[in-house]
């Protein structure tokens, strides 16, 4: 059993565990907060500072297609040949790498000439019909 798994039993006391990732409540809250103050922090910086909109242009193309992305993910892992998708071949530093180069450039050429992503499209398209519905 992980640590902190067991809130009501003899394991309460592993809850604020110093452990990285240990997946106590404790260790969520503190990575939700962490993760806030990162994005507030950023939009803040591009907020107060509009010449850093140009440089980190690839980063909010990629952050406007996430849905996109995250399926592209997942079907490019199905895509490896045989071994490769499952670890620890899928775990390696040159797979991340490409993965990143692949959607930060997917991202920003698909948003040159398109606002949404396909994915996000459809999404869009789909609630415009429920929005009909009462």
């Amino acid at each position: 059993m992980p640590v902190g798994s067991g809130l009501w039993g003899p394991d309460a006391w592993g809850l604020p565990a110093a452990e990285p990732h240990s997946a106590s409540t404790f260790d969520l809250v503190g990575c939700l907060g962490i993760a806030i103050t990162v994005l507030l922090c950023a939009t803040v910086a591009l907020d107060r500072l509009p010449w850093l909109r140009r440089p980190a242009a690839p980063v909010i193309a990629v952050g406007t297609m996430s849905l996109t992305l995250y399926v592209g993910h997942i079907l490019a892992i199905l895509a490896l040949p045989g071994e490769a998708a499952t670890p620890p071949q899928s775990a390696s530093f040159g797979l991340l790498l490409c993965f990143i180069a692949g959607a930060t450039v997917f991202a920003a050429v698909w948003s040159r000439f398109i606002r949404r992503g396909p994915l996000e499209y459809l999404l869009n398209n789909a609630t415009k019909l429920a929005r009909r519905v009462r």
